[in-house]
């Protein structure tokens, strides 16, 4: 669930869940931090300008640019969870929907794929459905 959301955050797209994360950073402000931007109008759109600004923008070819070591590890953690049958046992739900989601982040980010991942990917998710819970 935290590679998806740093691939989410990282590619631009975090203005999706805009109003929840600006709702949880506003509660991590000091006492002093949220009187300032709740009194003055101002500063409140200055906050969600620069914020719309940070995650509007791309920084996945930056950070992880194609062809890289990090982002060939996260392309094959969805293999690797399998290989080690992850699924099983306890936690097994919830890896089931981490992996889902991980795959869900990996497409909205819009990176490349070749046919043998895209259809690990299909392959999984359709597993996945069609797993009871």
């Amino acid at each position: 669930m935290g590679v998806s959301e740093i691939i989410i955050g990282l590619s631009g797209n975090s203005v999706v869940h805009r109003q929840q994360v600006l709702e949880k950073a506003f509660k991590t402000l000091s006492l002093k931090e949220r009187n300032i931007i709740k009194e003055e109008t101002e500063n409140q759109r200055a906050f969600a300008s620069n914020y719309d600004l940070i995650s509007g923008k791309n920084y996945l070819d930056e950070c992880l640019p194609a062809g890289s070591e990090i982002l060939d590890k996260v392309k094959t953690l969805v293999a690797k969870i399998e290989e080690q049958r992850l699924y099983k046992g306890k936690g097994g739900e919830i890896m089931r929907g981490g992996v889902c989601h991980l795959i869900h982040s990996l497409c909205q980010a819009k990176i490349q794929f070749n046919q043998t991942e895209l259809r690990q990917f299909f392959e999984t998710l359709k597993e996945n459905l069609r797993h009871p819970n």
